[in-house]
């Protein structure tokens, strides 16, 4: 299915609620690395072991939770999830895909992927483009 239309239809969420979602997530990642900053090597030394586990604290929460779910913690509670631009369950490969861009989406403190959302009438940021994937609200009924 082709995406064309002159305004975002309903199923498209405004900006501001995927910000908060993504806030709420940035808010379970910061709680989540304050103990792992703490406990392990704290010197404050970027350690190999430091950087794994914030690394793998990273991918269990952005692109495993939405590649098996379809949404992220802070998605949930703002009642958003993720699907390919089919409409279909995003795939794993998607999601880190989608993710493997956040280094450029939140750059300025997010203003680059802002920036690029406000530009295209679905609100796909840098990631969604790339990965093929459009975030939408769960509770919307999506076109088949």
């Amino acid at each position: 299915m082709k995406l064309s239309y002159t305004y975002a239809p309903s199923y498209i969420p405004e900006k501001k609620y995927r910000i908060f979602a993504l806030l709420i997530d940035f808010a379970i990642l910061g709680i989540i690395f304050i103990p792992i900053s703490l406990f392990v090597d704290p010197r404050g030394d970027q350690s190999p072991l430091k950087i794994s586990l914030y690394l793998l604290t990273w991918i269990i929460l952005f692109p495993v939770c939405e590649g098996i779910k379809g949404f992220t913690i802070g998605k949930k509670i703002m009642k958003l999830k993720v699907v390919q631009l089919d409409f279909t369950q995003v795939s794993l490969s998607n999601a880190i895909i989608r993710h493997l861009f956040d280094i450029i989406d939140f750059q300025l403190f997010g203003l680059i992927g802002l920036m690029i959302a406000a530009n295209n009438k679905y609100n796909r940021r840098l990631g969604d483009l790339i990965g093929m994937t459009i975030v939408v609200k769960a509770d919307e009924e999506l076109p088949e």
